[in-house]
């Protein structure tokens, strides 16, 4: 028997490992922020333009309206019964989505959520 937010912090791990250090929130980088809490040093347009899906036209939705946009970073709304997860909340894990091509999460018959990333490098 595992914890309950054992599942959870998985699930995070896994999301920040698909989509690499751009997912990590921006305090953590001292490109995009001087500090933590600090002023984001993108413009508004530019932090957007990061949290926008290619194609997606300006004032469109950002994070696949999925998440927040946070110094050019999305952070991904976690909703009942799961998580979005990916650079710009563009998987899901409670279905075998695919995006651009390639399956973002998979359920396994022990109904553990494996991401792409772990079955390509685990």
């Amino acid at each position: 028997m595992r914890p309950a937010g054992f599942r959870n912090f998985l699930l995070l791990a896994c999301s920040l490992l698909f989509a690499g250090l751009s997912a990590v929130p921006q305090n953590f980088s001292p490109s995009l922020r001087s500090g933590p809490g600090a002023t984001c040093r993108l413009s508004r347009a530019e932090s957007e333009r990061r949290c926008r899906a290619p194609g997606q036209p300006p004032g469109g939705a950002l994070c696949h309206g999925r998440g927040r946009c946070d110094c050019g970073v999305c952070i991904c709304h976690v909703s009942e019964p799961g998580v979005y997860f990916g650079p710009l909340c563009e998987c899901q894990e409670w279905v075998c989505e695919t995006y651009d091509g390639k399956t973002c999460a998979e359920r396994k018959s022990d109904g553990e959520i494996e991401t792409s990333m772990m079955r390509e490098n685990y």
